[in-house]
Formats: structure tokens, sequence, C-alpha cells
């Protein structure tokens, strides 16, 4: 069974063994920077053409694949609004 956000995007968890500064550098084309509380251990990337969002936090690695643009609207606005609340 799939891991889903109240949303409806299908999450994958997996861990890295690179720091931010590393896994950004090897996140590829297409993907940019949208928001961070702790520039040094997190920070969300988003892939508008994949629909995409992942989430770096000290290793761990949050993946969001939303299944059209509104929600995946929906997924980067509470990334935001966590960010500026944490």
């Amino acid at each position: 069974m799939q891991e889903l956000t109240q949303h409806g995007s299908v999450i994958e968890r997996e861990l890295s063994p690179y720091s931010l500064a590393g896994f950004e550098a090897g996140l590829g084309n297409g993907w940019s920077f949208l928001t961070s509380d702790q520039p040094n251990c997190h920070a969300v990337f988003v892939n508008e053409e994949k629909l995409s969002l992942v989430t770096y936090c000290e290793g761990d690695v949050i993946t969001k694949r939303s299944p059209n643009e509104f929600v995946f609207s929906l997924e980067k606005n509470d990334e935001m609004w966590f960010t500026a609340n944490a």
C-alpha cells in the first residue's frame, strides 16, 4: 500500500549518505530550490515538469509525487507554510 499525503501525492522515503550540498549537487536537471528553515541541513526542492518535491533533512529524503498540477501547488504551499512557521 502506498503512503499518501493529505492531498493525494505519493510519498517515498529513503536515506542519503550525502550532506545537503552533496545531495543537491546530485539532483540533476529540472530541480530548483523552493525553501528551507535550516540552510545547512534542510531544504525542499521542486521539479515542475515531474510534479515532484523532494525534502532533504539531515540525510532523510522524502519525495512527493503529485497526480496533477493542482495537488502539486497545494504541496508546494504546505512546504512554504511549514518552513515559514518552523
